[in-house]
């Protein structure tokens, strides 16, 4: 009986032992979900960066581009006012510090 007993217990230790390595493999793999669910969410959320800033940056572009074509004008406006007033352009090349081909780009803007 003794032998029986002793038996039972042994087997009934080894399924606990087999029990806790399948529990622990559980609480594992559980752990693991955790984990790749927070990974593909902060991913999700790092791509969303990269979408804002190329559409921030588009905008900014854009403002920059906007604005470059205003003082243009007003540069290509006030050159015209010089010539209008009998400058030549290579008077208002060689007061500017340009040449007289850039003068004429900016004239050609104002037209």
């Amino acid at each position: 009986m003794a032998y029986t007993e002793s038996t039972r217990n042994k087997r009934a230790q080894a399924r606990q032992a087999r029990q806790a390595v399948r529990r622990q493999r559980l609480d594992d793999a559980r752990a693991d979900l955790r984990s790749l669910k927070a990974f593909l969410t902060a991913n999700c959320r790092l791509l969303e960066v990269d979408v804002w800033l190329d559409d921030k940056l588009a905008d900014l572009h854009a403002t920059a581009e906007s604005r470059r074509a205003t003082h243009r004008q007003d540069a290509a406006t006030a050159l015209a006012d010089m010539t209008a007033r009998g400058m030549s352009v290579e008077e208002i090349a060689r007061m500017a510090g340009m040449t007289t081909e850039t003068v004429h780009n900016y004239l050609t803007r104002s037209a």
